[in-house]
C-alpha cells in the first residue's frame, strides 16, 4: 500500500507539473483576452455619443441631445424625439440643468483626420437614458426656429450615430483595442498558417536543405508582412508608407527569428512542457525587446533629429506596448498550439504503432511457441525412441545420441524467447539436429551446408528452416539408393535479398502435393514476418528443392 501510494503521488506530481506549465501559457493568453474585452467595452462606451458640432454635423436627427448656452452663459437642453409630417422637430426640454457638467468642451481622441471621438461621454448617456430628466410635455420647433437657435447661441450637440469608417480602419481599431472575436480569428488563422507551413516545408524541402530553405521562406514571409504592416496597420509603424517603417519591422522580426532559432536548438532535448514554455516566453520577450530597440529607440533618435526634439516618447511607448505585446502573444500562442497538436499527433501515432507492434509480437510469440513445441515434441519423441532402441545393443551410440540431443536442446532453449536468429546460429542448430538424426539413421543420411560468406550474419525467424529440413529427413529417403542426401544453402542476392534452399534426393514434387503441419508453419511465419516481401517455390530441376526468397530491406533498417 505504501509503495502504491508513493507511486501514485509521484505520478500526480508529474501530471500537476505539466498542468502548471500549461497554466502559465494559458494565463498569458487569457490575460490578453481579458484586457481586450475591457478595452473593447470601454471603446464602445466612448464612441457611443459624438460631439456633432465639432464634427461639423449640423443635421438634427431623432435621438440627438443638444445643450444651448446663450450669451449670458445660461444653459438649457433638449432631446429630439422625432420629425412631424410637416417637417417640424418634436423635442422634449430638460428639467434641471444642474445635471449637466460645468465643462461641455470635452477632450477628444484624434483617430483619423476629421474623426473626433470624445473620451468622456458617460454623462450624455445618463441624461438621455433617464426619462425623468425631461418634461412630459413635448414642444415643436420648425427648421427655421432650429436654425435661428443654433446661429444665436452656443450649441453643443451629441448623437449616438456610429462613426463612418472603412473596413480596414474598423479592423485596425478592433485589433488595437483587442476585440476578443478578432483575436480568436487571428489566433486560429495563425495556427492554421503555422501548421500548413510546417507540413508543406517538410513535404517539399529536402532534409539536407531543410533548415536553410525554411529560414529563407520565413524571411520572405517577414518581407511581405513588413510591407503590409507599414501600409495598412495604423498603430504598428510610426512611419506609415515609409521605407523606414518597413525596415524597422523587417529588422526587428528577422532578429527575433534568428535568436529564437538559437534558443530552440538549446532547449530541444528538454521535456515537451518545459521546452514549450521556454519557447512561448522567449518569443514574447525577444519580440518586445527587438521591436523596442529597432522601432522605438531608433524612431526617437531620428524624430528628434528631424523635428528638434518634439517627440512624445510616453505616448508612443504606450501605443507600442499595446500593439506589440498583443502581436507577439498571438505569435507565441499560435506556435505553442501548433507544436501541441503535432506533439499529441505524434503520441497517438506512437501509441498506434506500439499497439500494432505489441499485437504482432504477441501473435509471433504464440506462433513461435507453437512451432517450437511441434518441432521439439516431434523430434524429442523420435530421439527418445531411438535411444530406447539403441540402448540394449549399442551403448556407445546411445551415449553419443544422448549428448547430441542435449547439445541440440541447449541451442534451441537458451534463446531468451528471441524470435530472430542469425543464419550462422541457425546452421549450428540444424547441425546438432542432423547429427542426432545421423546417429539414428547411420550411413543412410548425409548432409551438407553451402552458406555464402556474406549471408551468415543475416537474421531470419527462428525455426523457419527447421521444418523444411525435418521434412527432407522424413520424406527425402530414396528407397532405391537406400540414402537420404540433404543440402542446405543460403545465398545472398544483392544488398537486400537472400535465398534459402533445402534440397533432398527423393522423387520430384507431385502436382497434388499435400501440405503438412511443418510446411504450414513455415508459410505462416513468412506471411507474418515478411508479408508480401517473400516467395516460396517447389522446384524439381536441376534437383528437388524448396526455395525461399526473402526481401530483408526493412529488417536491415
Amino acid at each position: 500500500m505504501t509503495k502504491a501510494f508513493v507511486f501514485s503521488l509521484l505520478a500526480n506530481s508529474i501530471v500537476m507539473k505539466k498542468y502548471f506549465m500549461y497554466a502559465g501559457i494559458l494565463t498569458v493568453i487569457g490575460f490578453l483576452f481579458y484586457l481586450g474585452n475591457i478595452a473593447t467595452s470601454e471603446w464602445k462606451e466612448i464612441k457611443k455619443y459624438r460631439n456633432k458640432l465639432e464634427l461639423g454635423i449640423a443635421f438634427v436627427n431623432p435621438g440627438d441631445l443638444y445643450v444651448v448656452q446663450d450669451s449670458l452663459m445660461k444653459k438649457s437642453f433638449f432631446k429630439v424625439i422625432g420629425l412631424t409630417s410637416d417637417s417640424s422637430y418634436c423635442i422634449a426640454y430638460g428639467k434641471d440643468t444642474s445635471i449637466l457638467p460645468s465643462d461641455l468642451g470635452q477632450s477628444t481622441i484624434l483617430l483619423k483626420e476629421g474623426l473626433l471621438l470624445d473620451k468622456h461621454k458617460n454623462w450624455v448617456a445618463e441624461v438621455l437614458e433617464n426619462q425623468d430628466n425631461f418634461n412630459d410635455k413635448l414642444d415643436f420647433l420648425s427648421k427655421n426656429e432650429i436654425d435661428f437657435m443654433f446661429s444665436n447661441n452656443t450649441i453643443h450637440g451629441y448623437d449616438n450615430g456610429q462613426p463612418e469608417m472603412d473596413f480596414i480602419f474598423k479592423l485596425n481599431l478592433q485589433y488595437y483595442f483587442g476585440g476578443p472575436l478578432l483575436l480568436v480569428i487571428l489566433l486560429l488563422g495563425l495556427f492554421i498558417l503555422f501548421y500548413l507551413f510546417d507540413m508543406l516545408t517538410k513535404a517539399l524541402i529536402p532534409t539536407k536543405k531543410y533548415t536553410i530553405l525554411r529560414l529563407s521562406s520565413i524571411i520572405f514571409v517577414i518581407v511581405i508582412y513588413a510591407f503590409l504592416n507599414g501600409k495598412y496597420m495604423l498603430f504598428s509603424s510610426f512611419y506609415r508608407d515609409s521605407s523606414i517603417g518597413y525596415v524597422y519591422v523587417f529588422l526587428s522580426h528577422v532578429l527575433v527569428l534568428l535568436a529564437f532559432q538559437n534558443i530552440s536548438k538549446r532547449v530541444e532535448r528538454m521535456p515537451f512542457e518545459e521546452k514549450e514554455i521556454m519557447k512561448f516566453f522567449s518569443i514574447i520577450i525577444l519580440g518586445l525587446g527587438c521591436e523596442f530597440i529597432f522601432r522605438l529607440c531608433f524612431d526617437f533618435l531620428l524624430y528628434n533629429v528631424q523635428n528638434q526634439g518634439n517627440y512624445d516618447l510616453k505616448q508612443k511607448f504606450t501605443v507600442f506596448l499595446v500593439v506589440s505585446f498583443k502581436f507577439w502573444v498571438l505569435i507565441a500562442s499560435a506556435n505553442f498550439f501548433n507544436n501541441l497538436v503535432k506533439y499529441i499527433s505524434s503520441l497517438r501515432r506512437k501509441s498506434r504503432q506500439l499497439q500494432s507492434v505489441t499485437a504482432e509480437a504477441m501473435i509471433s510469440a504464440d506462433a513461435l511457441q507453437q512451432s517450437e513445441a511441434h518441432v521439439n515434441t516431434h523430434f524429442l519423441y523420435n530421439s527418445l525412441h531411438a535411444i530406447a532402441a539403441l540402448a540394449p545393443v549399442s551403448p556407445d551410440k546411445t551415449e553419443t545420441l544422448a549428448l547430441s540431443l542435449a547439445k541440440y536442446y541447449r541451442y534451441t532453449t537458451n534463446r531468451n524467447d528471441q524470435a530472430w536468429i542469425s543464419i550462422k546460429e541457425d546452421v549450428e542448430v540444424l547441425t546438432a539436429y542432423l547429427e542426432v538424426e545421423k546417429i539414428r539413421m547411420g550411413e543412410k543420411l548425409s548432409y551438407s551446408f553451402e552458406i555464402s560468406e556474406d549471408a551468415g550474419n543475416i537474421k531470419i525467424p527462428k525455426f523457419l528452416v527447421q521444418p523444411l529440413v525435418e521434412n527432407a529427413v522424413k520424406y527425402g529417403y530414396d528407397s532405391e539408393t537406400n540414402l537420404a542426401k540433404i543440402t542446405i544453402k543460403a545465398i545472398r542476392i544483392g544488398e537486400n535479398r537472400i535465398k534459402l534452399i533445402v534440397c533432398d534426393s527423393v522423387n520430384p514434387f507431385g502436382d497434388s502435393m499435400e501440405i503438412g503441419i511443418g510446411l504450414r508453419n513455415v508459410k505462416d511465419q513468412l506471411k507474418r514476418f515478411y508479408s508480401d516481401r517473400h516467395t516460396i517455390s517447389f522446384v524439381n530441376e536441376p534437383e528437388k528443392c524448396v526455395e525461399i526468397l526473402l526481401n530483408t530491406k526493412k529488417m536491415n533498417q
